[in-house]
């Protein structure tokens, strides 16, 4: 079969959808990709750089719309397998009177549970429009799979629930070190207290809650720490505010980092702050680290962790029962080795061994 990936960005293809690309190549499937980005795979036969944009009112996405119509046409896909919102939308409008089959795989609605009213208006309706060109919706949490089974797709269409697009638990325990050889390697000290979040630094990862939230701690002791591995639009605004409050020997902004699975060792605890998440892989390989969990009580977050079961949850930005948690995971060594040990169990249910069997039923054939 000839199968197109299509993403908004080729970071997303690479950091999510690689293995099973490669399984598919295996099989003897020819797999194209079409995203932004010159991205080049041995497992990619073709490789389209179009100009997807992550705005919604881009002129830039109905060109890409136009490019990628042209390309369906002349390429005849049995499958056309969409990722990210935005091209999604785009790219299934373009399948309209083709007999490709369509499977859109949403890695987190952009309406959910406490959005924004425009979320709740733009996205959900753009979501209903393309929904009829969709033979399989893919959802990877439960808030998600409920709301889809409301749209209406094409005839003889299903809404599928997967969770997550799979993890790989040898690749991330394969770099299991000691935890004080991490410090020091980032330049803190065998005893210093290292929370370590993960993520794009924009609004909605929301690392600027922590270090508000955590700012007295910071101040009392100077044996805490907090690391962010990540870039994005409010690396500046974040970079002041840590210079302002005095704090830059104890926030580090990292940066994109290749060696984050290395990191992830050395950390104390794992936060995950965000306004939204679709099913998170850097919360599942904490779990799988051995690394106790605190998270935002959100779609995605929830779906994994189970509050005072396998890690803590707080309400988003509520500072007090933030802290409070914290403190019981910092001061409570018998709790926190009972989550680490839960949440070692139930992520073995988001392995890729799990996950692939199902994902690759979906492209079992026409």
């Amino acid at each position: 079969m000839k199968i197109l990936f299509v993403a908004t960005v080729d970071i997303h293809i690479i950091n999510h959808h690689l293995r099973i690309i490669h399984k598919l190549h295996e099989m003897g499937h020819q797999v194209d990709v079409a995203a932004k980005g010159d991205f080049k795979n041995e497992d990619i036969t073709v490789k389209y750089n179009l100009p997807f944009s992550k705005k919604p009112y881009s002129l830039d996405n109905l060109k890409a719309q136009k490019q990628i119509r042209a390309i369906m046409v002349k390429e005849n896909y049995d499958i056309i397998s969409c990722h990210t919102p935005l091209s999604s939308f785009y790219t299934r409008l373009a399948t309209k009177g083709l007999k490709s089959k369509v499977i859109y795989t949403t890695h987190g609605f952009h309406f959910f549970k406490g959005a924004p009213l425009i979320n709740q208006t733009i996205y959900k309706t753009m979501e209903k429009i393309a929904a009829k060109y969709t033979d399989v919706l893919v959802t990877i949490n439960q808030e998600d799979y409920e709301n889809a089974k409301q749209f209406r797709l094409k005839q003889g269409g299903k809404v599928v629930f997967i969770p997550g697009v799979g993890i790989e638990e040898d690749d991330v325990l394969q770099y299991r070190t000691n935890k004080e050889i991490i410090k020091q390697e980032l330049g803190l000290n065998a005893e210093d207290k290292m929370f370590l979040s993960v993520g794009e630094l924009n609004k909605n990862k929301n690392h600027i809650f922590v270090m508000e939230a955590l700012k007295e701690w910071f101040h009392k002791n100077q044996n805490n720490h907090f690391v962010v591995c990540g870039e994005g639009p409010d690396h500046e605004k974040l970079s002041e505010w840590i210079q302002k409050e005095n704090l830059t020997k104890q926030i580090h902004l990292l940066g994109y980092r290749k060696d984050l699975r290395r990191i992830l060792f050395g950390a104390d605890v794992f936060i995950s702050p965000s306004y939204r998440e679709g099913l998170p892989v850097s919360v599942l390989e904490a779990m799988v680290a051995g690394i106790p969990v605190i998270a935002s009580n959100v779609r995605g977050n929830h779906d994994l962790i189970k509050d005072g079961v396998n890690g803590f949850l707080y309400p988003v930005d509520n500072q007090e029962v933030f802290r409070t948690k914290m403190r019981q995971l910092m001061e409570d060594k018998t709790c926190a080795n009972r989550f680490v040990k839960k949440a070692q169990e139930d992520a073995h249910g988001y392995a890729s061994e799990v996950v692939d069997p199902q994902i690759l039923a979906l492209y079992a054939s026409k």
